[in-house]
């Protein structure tokens, strides 16, 4: 059997993109497979289905999300991916305006809630999970500016430099042009997003801080010995939030004391306070959920309980979800939180070994940026089950139950692919460049003149 047989073998090999990529991608695929289908028993009661129904529906998403990987890898160029990157900020601004203004269209836009906050946008009954859309949506476009910033393709801080120097000469050699570009393109934009996602999710907010704060370093356009100004600036920032927080009497952040409230988990405090109210029930489920998951990793042991053999998943309403690492290692033990661990570690290694060779500086940005976003939110993922950080309602990319997420995943992995072409494409070019010295200096009639000027010096 040869590939002519198997056109699927003959795409596969026509493929530019990285192939560990590729196969990474498969396997949390397969990986999300066995999990759903195993978890999501009290899902299927909840939406009166069975089993066989939410499986025929994670197929549906993954097909569609393989069907967005393949759209963004084979569709989209080089230059069209970057010229839509410079959008990135001003459709997670609009995202955020529709939330906060809460825009309501009957019929086309809807605002709607999740975990106590607004942080969906319905549209024409579509709905748009706005933290996931901001996170890629930040790092791409902050890959854009970074580029941009070195190839000197700003031009509102040379605008405003322009006019400051006229008017305030001392004031035009403090902000320079590169400076000015800095904050009006890459620190303003980072940080508004950032403050205005706080409201929605704490987490998200921290993590668009972390993954720009460290591409901005990466990018040089952060010095290292300024990191300290930058981590104090971010610490200032938190700070005004909360302080608005609390003048607003949470009404401007609503879902900010419910995200600081689980930086405090005291179990017992929390139930004994509801003890006789009406909450209790409410309460008893929020302490369940974190407990149960411990209980889940620690009956998972060396083996596992096996397949379908989970207990934990009855009594976790959202493990299929937010406690997704933990049912793995119930049901396949030690052997599934290392499958789990290479894949995304070999992802981050896999990634460093593009950037190293990829020329061009968006490129490589966005790289660094996707790699980043998908490692560091499966590692937050799993140090939230394990009871290392707070609860913060963070999915395990790529194989947690939820269709926008694994979408917006799909989109972030046909990037990547795409993008892993051109450390491909440089040293294919560089090779050919070289194969021209190469064919001449071995040449027939090179080696004849060679021979005949060693049999005169003979």
């Amino acid at each position: 059997m040869n590939k002519k047989e198997l056109p699927i073998l003959q795409m596969l090999e026509d493929i530019k993109g990285d192939k560990i990529i590729l196969t990474i991608l498969m396997l949390l695929i397969i990986v999300s497979m066995l999990s759903i289908s195993s978890s999501t028993s009290m899902l299927a009661l909840e939406l009166d289905m069975t089993r066989l129904d939410i499986i025929r529906e994670q197929v549906f998403t993954i097909a569609v999300g393989l069907g967005i990987t393949a759209l963004v890898y084979f569709l989209f160029k080089y230059n069209h991916i970057k010229a839509l990157s410079r959008w990135g900020f001003v459709i997670s601004f609009c995202l955020l305006m529709i939330l906060i203004l809460r825009i309501k269209l009957p019929g086309i836009i809807e605002v709607g809630k999740m975990n106590e906050a607004e942080r969906i946008i319905k549209v024409f009954g579509m709905n748009i999970h706005v933290v996931e859309v901001i996170k890629l949506g930040m790092i791409m476009y902050t890959a854009w500016a970074i580029s941009s910033y070195h190839e000197n393709e700003l031009k509102w801080g040379k605008i405003l430099h322009s006019k400051i120097a006229t008017r305030k000469p001392q004031l035009g050699k403090l902000l320079t042009t590169k400076t000015l570009n800095k904050w009006i393109y890459i620190y303003f934009p980072i940080g508004f997003a950032s403050v205005i996602a706080a409201g929605m999710s704490l987490f998200t907010s921290i993590f668009i801080i972390g993954l720009c704060g460290v591409m901005i370093v990466i990018g040089k356009i952060l010095r290292p010995r300024y990191v300290l100004h930058f981590a104090i600036a971010a610490a200032a920032v938190s700070a005004s939030v909360m302080i608005l927080n609390r003048i607003s009497d949470g009404g401007m952040f609503s879902h900010l004391q419910s995200s600081l409230n689980r930086f405090d988990i005291q179990y017992e405090k929390a139930l004994k306070e509801a003890d006789g109210t009406a909450d209790f029930q409410k309460v008893l489920d929020k302490v369940r959920q974190p407990i149960s998951a411990k209980y889940a990793i620690k009956e998972g042991g060396l083996f596992g309980k096996g397949p379908g053999n989970s207990t934990q998943k009855y009594v976790v309403p959202i493990i299929y979800e937010d406690y997704m690492f933990a049912f793995i290692v119930e049901e396949y033990g030690i052997f599934g939180v290392l499958l789990v661990l290479i894949l995304y570690s070999s992802l981050l290694a896999r990634g460093n070994i593009i950037v190293r060779n990829i020329r061009e500086e968006f490129g490589k940005m966005a790289v660094v940026g996707i790699v980043f976003l998908i490692s560091g939110q499966a590692m937050f993922h799993i140090l939230m089950n394990i009871g290392i950080f707070p609860i913060s309602g963070q999915t395990l990319p790529m194989i947690s139950h939820g269709k926008f997420s694994f979408w917006i995943f799909s989109a972030a992995f046909g990037v990547l692919l795409n993008l892993s072409k051109l450390g491909k494409e440089n040293i294919e070019r560089e090779t050919k460049q070289s194969a021209p010295i190469l064919e001449s200096d071995l040449s027939e009639d090179n080696i004849r003149s060679s021979m005949d000027e060693l049999d005169k010096l003979q």
